[in-house]
């Protein structure tokens, strides 16, 4: 008789969770922010790397350069916390830009790489006009023929290109959002 009302008060607490889960309102859907830029750069193997081999895909991009000692390596772990929450993850690929193409030659970004090694982990050089576009006028992020003028937010790409959200690398309350949002495009 027991077991019996145990089963019963069970089966109710679980279908007032269900019933309570549904009343939740659903998560607001990420804004679509406009087309990610196209382009085609040379990756830290000496490739080119495009926007192709990111068909299908969500992604997150950032800038940075190899000899930044400001803010760089704060965004830079920033990514790799990230990267080693999806590692085992294909459906996500990050990339980063170097702000300093001059510098930042292939064999460079190898050697960098190696810091953050990470299989979805691109680094991309091209001319600067390259990289000064996607910047400003693809993703809308401050960059100057400087280097160390540069931003440090992160962009988030869904699979049909179309940026989604742009977090700080630096506010932990955004890299935590980040993630949640990762997991959740990848479940659309």
């Amino acid at each position: 008789m027991r077991l019996g009302v145990l089963a019963v008060l069970a089966s109710l607490a679980l279908l007032g969770v269900v019933y309570l889960t549904n009343l939740r309102p659903t998560s607001t859907p990420l804004p679509d922010l406009g087309l990610a830029p196209s382009f085609s750069l040379t990756d830290q193997h000496g490739q080119t790397f495009s926007t192709a081999s990111l068909n299908g895909k969500t992604w997150v991009a950032n800038f940075f350069f190899t000899t930044c000692d400001g803010p760089c390596p704060v965004t830079m772990s920033a990514v790799a916390s990230i990267v080693r929450q999806f590692v085992n993850d294909d459906r996500i690929q990050f990339i980063s830009i170097t702000s300093d193409p001059t510098t930042d030659t292939p064999a460079k970004l190898a050697e960098y790489s190696a810091k953050f090694p990470a299989q979805h982990w691109t680094y991309l050089t091209g001319t600067s006009e390259q990289i000064l576009k996607i910047s400003t006028e693809g993703f809308k992020l401050g960059l100057t023929t400087d280097p160390n003028i540069h931003s440090t937010r992160l962009v988030l790409v869904d699979r049909h290109s179309r940026i989604r959200g742009y977090y700080s690398a630096t506010d932990e309350a955004a890299l935590a959002k980040l993630s949640a949002d990762l997991r959740g495009l990848t479940k659309e």
